[in-house]
């Protein structure tokens, strides 16, 4: 019985080892660029999981009353940050937004939910969210019309978001009856637009713009980051091998996900250092939202984020899960922003017309802080 115990402990003590050396690297695997390993990227999207088990061995040693909870505990404390990043937890808004506040909203429309018409009798369920979400600016990703009377049109967009005279669809693909992109709709006049052109992506895109906002000039840079371009049937394996854990499949796993994945990882490394260069020339009133396609422990999140704040990290409550679809729960979709700018809460919204949810983040202008690099 004695031997026994000891082998158990020792299995218990080897794999709390291995528990706190993976929480590690899933937490600072962002200093590794993907194009020098994929690997630890591969570990971020662990990252919960990691964090659980760590939790549990504390508790577990501390009812043992083994001395060896203290490794999983400081193994938390020296991951602090992406702990907080992932889900912290603020219950309420720190202080209320002001006439002067700015409220931003970043939604992946996924085609307006298969380009379903916007009519005053059968209205578009996202049109209709994003008209009485009360945003000043809506930045859309994936935004797409066509030209047949079976798809909503860029008419009827228009239309259903009257209250938003400032817009811009910037067109990426096309098709013989539609087209899709990325867009901006705002209440505030945009006086300037360019893309930040990926040489490495024919499908996504980021935009710069500047906008006038009661006389504060603001960069805003829409953001729909490298897709990993899973197809249906790639999304039916991956929540097949979550729910029933074969390992015989494993190998098509690999092959038919984690390849595209590492792909995805290596492009978007490359697009988030174009955009921290755009940022670092961009002064203090800036934002920077959109769908990054990766989560707050990777390394395309952490390049682009950079020295701004995150809203969500800032107000919100829990891992605020951005994407809702078979099984893919993280959150990829982010509301960043400077210095002069202070966000008092953000809220995920729950409507499943897309495979994402919505972000939106109300901001009041942090006027102590002096913007040397805008007018």
């Amino acid at each position: 019985m004695k031997f026994f115990k000891m082998t158990y402990m020792a299995l218990a003590l080897g794999t709390n080892l291995i528990c706190a050396a993976l929480m590690v690297i899933a937490s600072y695997g962002y200093l590794i660029s993907p194009i020098r390993s994929v690997v630890p990227s591969y570990l971020g999207l662990a990252f919960p999981f990691f964090l659980i088990a760590n939790i549990i061995f504390i508790i577990f040693w501390a009812l043992q009353r083994k001395w060896w909870f203290l490794i999983s505990l400081i193994v938390l404390l020296a991951c602090n940050r992406s702990i907080n990043d992932y889900t912290p937890f603020h219950r309420t808004a720190k202080e209320q937004a002001s006439k002067d506040s700015l409220t931003i909203l970043t939604y992946n429309v996924n085609s307006f939910d298969a380009l379903t018409p916007h009519t005053h009798e059968h209205p578009n369920k996202i049109i209709e969210y994003i008209a009485r979400s009360g945003a000043d600016i809506v930045c859309m990703q994936e935004f797409a019309c066509g030209d047949d009377r079976s798809m909503i049109s860029e008419k009827q967009i228009d239309k259903g978001l009257s209250d938003y005279p400032y817009h811009i669809f910037s067109e990426k693909s096309k098709t013989p009856y539609s087209k899709s992109g990325i867009a901006c709709y705002s209440k505030y006049p945009i006086i300037e637009s360019r893309e930040i052109v990926f040489g490495n992506s024919t499908y996504n895109s980021s935009w710069l713009y500047k906008i006038n906002v009661n006389g504060r000039i603001l960069t805003l840079i829409n953001n729909h980051l490298e897709s990993n371009k899973f197809t249906s049937g790639d999304r039916e394996l991956y929540q097949y091998m979550i729910k029933h854990l074969e390992t015989n499949m494993l190998g098509q796993f690999k092959e038919r996900l984690v390849q595209k994945m590492g792909v995805a990882y290596k492009l978007r490394s490359i697009q988030a250092e174009q955009i921290a260069n755009e940022i670092k020339n961009a002064g203090e009133n800036i934002i920077v939202c959109g769908d990054f396609n990766d989560i707050p422990q990777s390394y395309t999140y952490r390049k682009v984020r950079g020295k701004l704040n995150d809203a969500y990290v800032a107000t919100g409550f829990g891992p605020g899960i951005t994407y809702n679809k078979n099984m893919f729960w993280f959150r990829i979709d982010h509301i960043l922003y400077g210095k002069t700018l202070k966000a008092v809460s953000t809220h995920i919204g729950d409507i499943k017309a897309s495979d994402h949810y919505p972000v939106k983040a109300t901001l009041v202008w942090n006027d102590n802080i002096e913007n040397k690099n805008n007018p």
